[in-house]
């Protein structure tokens, strides 16, 4: 934890550079999973001058830090974190020429979507739904019925050991659940996407049907993190074979495999990070005996 007299000094330099500065703030509150103690200080920086300011200000002084958007696919320990996390969610622009829309980190891809739709632009309609962040998606290149988001971008501004930069399609390299971006700790600050022209109204359908799939098939009436492990291969669904495992509403203390979809860990009410890791491991351990694969988390835990 970072003393007292500390994070009275860091509040101060980071409202100077242009940051909204919480102490103590409750994870919890910042993620789809609701699950997570306090932070030291929570803070966001206006716009993305200031988030660079913030980024290079806590590398120089050594300050630990995390990277938040809409805490989408994120478990933070019940103990919290010490050290800071800094929020996208003043990182809003948006801006289209023809059919490019460049989107700052912090946009959130339903945003985007609907936006991409006002301007009968189409490309977007299968990520429609997914509650993150352009910036978290990107990064780990998040994907739905097929469609990963890294095959949209066409170029992606970072922030890498102190300086600006923007990485054209032909230097970025996706694939499932990765990129180059995350695995060189990368920072995104915004991302430009090229979609295709297309006619309003079947984009409006094609995104209010893939919406009633999700609401069809899976728990979104309870917190989660979305899809828990990621796929053990490209044809193996992770919820078939943790169903077949037999541990659709298996469940410790207020943590559960979803009885909707077995692929999704949900808060009941007041799970504990102690709750969801030990499930996770009971899951993994009966995957593994049963069905012969080791499963790895997508969601990403902070502790």
């Amino acid at each position: 934890m970072i003393g007292l007299e500390k994070v009275k000094e860091l509040t101060v330099d980071l409202i100077k550079l242009g940051c909204k500065v919480t102490s103590c703030e409750p994870m919890r509150y910042h993620t789809t999973f609701r699950i997570g103690g306090n932070a030291d200080l929570f803070v966001i920086p206006k716009d993305r001058f200031a988030f660079v300011k913030t980024v290079n200000f806590l590398e120089d002084v050594g300050i630990p830090y995390v990277i938040l958007g809409n805490g989408s696919n994120v478990l933070f320990d019940d103990e919290g974190y010490d050290g800071v996390v800094i929020s996208t969610q003043a990182l809003k622009g948006l801006r289209i020429e023809g059919n490019r829309v460049e989107a700052e980190a912090g946009v959130k891809i339903n945003e985007l979507a609907v936006t991409a739709l006002e301007n009968s632009l189409s490309g977007m309609e299968k990520l429609f739904g997914i509650p993150g962040t352009i910036g978290g998606a990107v990064n780990m290149n998040a994907g739905s019925f097929g469609l990963e988001i890294g095959e949209l971008v066409e170029s992606v501004t970072v922030l890498f050991e102190g300086r600006v930069f923007t990485i054209g399609r032909e230097n970025l390299e996706f694939s499932y659940r990765r990129s180059n971006i995350s695995e060189n700790r990368m920072k995104i600050i915004s991302v430009n996407f090229k979609l295709v022209e297309g006619d309003h109204l079947k984009i409006k359908y094609e995104m209010n049907r893939y919406m009633n799939l999700r609401v069809e098939n899976q728990p979104i009436d309870f917190p989660s993190a979305g899809s828990f492990f990621k796929r053990p291969k490209p044809d193996v669904p992770v919820g078939r074979i943790i169903d077949e495992a037999g541990l659709r509403g298996y469940r410790v203390g207020n943590a559960m495999v979803s009885k909707k979809h077995a692929a999704f860990i949900v808060n009941l009410g007041s799970a504990s990070s102690r709750d969801v890791l030990k499930l996770a491991e009971i899951v993994r351990e009966k995957v593994k005996f049963l069905k012969g694969f080791d499963l790895e988390m997508e969601v990403i835990y902070i502790g």
